[in-house]
Parts: structure tokens; C-alpha cells; sequence
């Protein structure tokens, strides 16, 4: 299993705040989650399909999820204001809401 599926299963269940009503991290990571399996299961299905179409079709979705990333807007002005506690970086508060 992939570190980042675990980590997200480890703070979705975690978090002490799990059912309240609004929740924006544990929507996030619950949503990772199911985007991960759902990427398993599909990606399962494709190998049985050994062509090159395959291949291309997740290097242009691996390049969209790229492009996706550089051209986020940064929240570096965000990140200044708070506290040094730890790793906090853009990403993760995009992924994790941290």
C-alpha cells in the first residue's frame, strides 16, 4: 500500500472531528481515498489491455495532474502568517487541508 493511502486512512480515522457536519479536511481524505481505489481498480483493469494507448493515456493524465499543480495559485502569503509547526507546505494543504 502507498505511504500517502495510508496516511490518509491513519488521519481520516484520527481526527477528532470526523462527524461534524462541515468538514473540509476529512472531506478531502475521505475523497483521496476513493480516488486511489477507484485508480487501483481501474488501473487493474486496464493491465489486461497491453497496448500502447494504455500507456499514453496515463502519461497524459499523469501530465494533466501536473499541470494542475504548477498552475494552482500558491498560498506562500497564507503560510507566513502562521506558526513554524512542522511541514506545511502548499500541497499538502490542498490535499490534507493541514
Amino acid at each position: 500500500m502507498h505511504d500517502a493511502y495510508r496516511c490518509a486512512q491513519i488521519s481520516t480515522l484520527g481526527d477528532p472531528r470526523i462527524f461534524q457536519g462541515k468538514n473540509h479536511a476529512r472531506d478531502r481524505r475521505i475523497l483521496f481515498i476513493i480516488a486511489y481505489l477507484a485508480g487501483c481498480f481501474a488501473g487493474s483493469a486496464l493491465n489486461a489491455y497491453n497496448t500502447t494507448w494504455v500507456f499514453f493515456l496515463a502519461f497524459g493524465m499523469k501530465m494533466f495532474i501536473c499541470a494542475t499543480f504548477l498552475f494552482t495559485p500558491g498560498m506562500v502569503a497564507d503560510l507566513e502568517k502562521q506558526d513554524d509547526e512542522g511541514t506545511r507546505t502548499p500541497v499538502s494543504h490542498i490535499l490534507w487541508g493541514d
